[in-house]
């Protein structure tokens, strides 16, 4: 029995493509190809699609909001080390399917852990906020604390 589910007669295909679908014979007009995405042929150091959207538009917090022992100034080598350290956790980021992109190993890795010992002690909300975002993605338990002695090797 021949059954009319579709658009304009034709029976049961039309429910699952739209109206407005081009052809599949070439991509979307007027956009470039996407890159390729295999791990090992792209420079995920100067590649900005790898790399952790930060909020650099972001103003002040308000007077005494960081009243901690981490918002006093800090000596130029820790403000280095620190910003090398959230550079290293850009880059270190793990995947969606776990692995560092830099590295090619399950994640976290040495270099990962490492720099978030490091925010941890001098930035602690830029470090909550890298665990929740492993921790949203399965990769980081709730109440995991990252241990020198993981970031020493």
């Amino acid at each position: 029995m021949l059954r009319n589910d579709g658009i304009g007669g034709t029976p049961r295909l039309a429910r699952y493509t739209s109206i407005g679908t081009p052809p599949h014979s070439e991509p979307t007009p007027n956009r470039p190809p996407l890159p390729r995405r295999t791990p090992g042929q792209n420079d995920v150091d100067s590649d900005r699609r790898f790399r952790l959207a930060t909020a650099r538009g972001a103003g002040e917090a308000p007077t005494g909001a960081r009243a901690d022992a981490t918002a006093a100034p800090r000596s130029p080598a820790a403000q280095r080390a620190l910003t090398r350290a959230l550079d290293v956790l850009n880059v270190h980021l793990p995947s969606r399917l776990g692995e560092c992109r830099r590295c090619d190993v399950a994640a976290p890795c040495k270099p990962f852990l490492r720099a978030l010992v490091i925010v941890q002690r001098w930035d602690p909300a830029k470090a909550r906020r890298v665990r929740a975002v492993l921790h949203l993605s399965g990769l980081w338990s709730p109440g995991q604390q990252p241990r020198e002695d993981d970031a020493s090797a």
